[in-house]
């Protein structure tokens, strides 16, 4: 008998033994859920700052772009101011050009055909830059912010034409909940003056 009452009390864990392996396994479950949460927040942040810097280099490509095509359709007598204004004020770039890559638009001239002729402005405000596409050059165009205003704050928007037609074009820029800042600088020549 005595045999037999041996071998029950070898049988299962005690509660103090219960306990320890519960605890154990809640310490590395909360480990495991930190380093889970550490991992993801650092993904997130990645993210965030690729589409940040995808942002700042899609927008200073639209922006060359425009700068490139200011001056098409008007003759080489124009004064620059015609086509391209820069406010340093209000930090205000705007643009104007013929569109030749539209159907009809290939021969002419400013002012010919309003449906060929295009202003663009560029507005520092609130943080961001607004664009602002008026085909037909009447007053009446759709604006849109450049950035993500969640993501990517614009601190600085900067055009300096004393060497015209060498423009040179200054924006600095800060991603938003981080202490990561990019800048961006380039000139661009603007080819039909």
């Amino acid at each position: 008998m005595k045999k037999f009452e041996k071998n029950l009390k070898n049988k299962g864990y005690t509660l103090i033994e219960l306990i320890i392996s519960l605890s154990i396994g809640l310490i590395i479950g909360i480990g495991l859920v930190s380093l889970f949460l550490a991992i993801y927040k650092s993904y997130d942040e990645i993210i965030k700052r690729n589409k940040a810097i995808a942002s700042i280099f899609n927008s200073a490509e639209i922006l060359i772009l425009d700068i490139k095509k200011a001056g098409y359709g008007f003759n080489s007598s124009s004064n620059a101011s015609n086509f391209f204004e820069w406010d340093n004020n209000t930090k205000t770039l705007t643009l104007r050009f013929v569109d030749y890559t539209k159907s009809g638009c290939e021969d002419k001239n400013w002012r010919d055909n309003a449906s060929c002729d295009y202003e663009i402005i560029y507005e520092l405000k609130n943080n961001n830059i607004e664009r602002t596409v008026d085909e037909g050059a009447n007053g009446t165009g759709a604006s849109a912010s450049m950035f993500d205003e969640k993501i990517v704050e614009v601190e600085t928007f900067e055009i300096d034409n004393s060497t015209f037609p060498l423009i040179k074009i200054k924006m600095d820029f800060k991603i938003k909940n981080s202490n990561d800042t990019y800048n961006f600088e380039t000139y661009v020549k603007i080819p039909n003056v």
